[in-house]
């Protein structure tokens, strides 16, 4: 629109220009009516220099609507982002209330479980006692490994009878009767998760979780009552190519009690 404009006021100066160097120049008794009511608004030189500023502009408005183009896309691409953003935002805080509540329920476990061992602590000496509960306190994930193996919970809370050993993880009945059996565990997503409670190396009661890169973390926790005889082995079995996870906080723990004599 603006060269349009630009070459329309630009016509009479041409035209006159030319007129004026095509003909032999008059008195003024001599020039045309037409042309003693006109003045010329501008030289040849003069148009030309308009004509060249009005194609640097015309070149500076396409560069400015390539750049509004460029910065347009650009706008679009970051709106998707943030879209995508803001959905793995959602799902990562899905996740997070999730784990917090997994979290919580295995602290309320081990807090009822605490409870119970400083009860059995109180009973009367004229019974036979027997209670242990150790955790894995390794500082880290343990596992995986290609064979299944027996999980070695070296940091001993108590062992009330001497049964547990810590070097091998066995738990030794040392006296028949009726035991209570607790574990539970903390791992990281990455890898599956599953442990199993075994009787002189056959399989009891198991707690698992499958390998989830969705989540960053799981627990797990299981327990059982068994009537034992003296002698029995009991061991807590980390499945092959699985792992679990401890540290100072003590996630990872067994806990084996005598609850009567038969």
């Amino acid at each position: 629109m603006r060269v349009s404009v630009i070459l329309i006021a630009l016509l009479p100066c041409l035209l006159s220009s030319v007129y004026a160097e095509s003909k032999p120049r008059y008195g003024k008794q001599n020039v045309p009516a037409d042309l003693q009511q006109s003045t010329l608004v501008c030289s040849v030189d003069q148009c030309i220099y308009l004509m060249t500023e009005d194609a640097k502009l015309k070149e500076k408005l396409e560069a400015m609507d390539s750049r509004l183009n460029q910065v347009t896309y650009r706008l679009k691409t970051a709106e998707t982002q943030l879209g995508v953003l803001k959905q793995e935002n959602k799902d990562l805080s899905k996740e997070l209330t999730s784990l917090g509540s997994r979290l919580k329920s295995a602290e309320q476990k081990q807090g009822e479980q605490q409870a119970q061992i400083e009860a059995l602590k109180k009973l009367p000496s004229g019974r036979t006692n027997v209670v242990f509960s150790a955790s894995l306190r390794s500082f880290g994930n343990v596992g995986p490994f290609k064979t299944e193996t027996t999980l070695k919970y070296s940091n001993v809370f108590t062992n009330v009878g001497k049964g547990y050993d810590s070097n091998t993880g066995t738990f030794t009945v040392p006296v028949s009767g009726v035991y209570l059996f607790m574990f539970y565990n903390h791992a990281l997503g990455a890898k599956a998760t599953y442990l199993t409670l075994t009787r002189n190396g056959q399989r009891v009661v198991t707690t698992g979780h499958h390998r989830n890169t969705f989540e960053s973390s799981h627990n797990g926790a299981n327990a059982i009552t068994l009537q034992l005889m003296k002698g029995d082995k009991m061991c807590i079995r980390l499945w092959a190519e699985n792992w679990v996870f401890d540290d100072d906080k003590n996630y990872t723990t067994f806990t084996g009690i005598l609850l009567f004599t038969v």
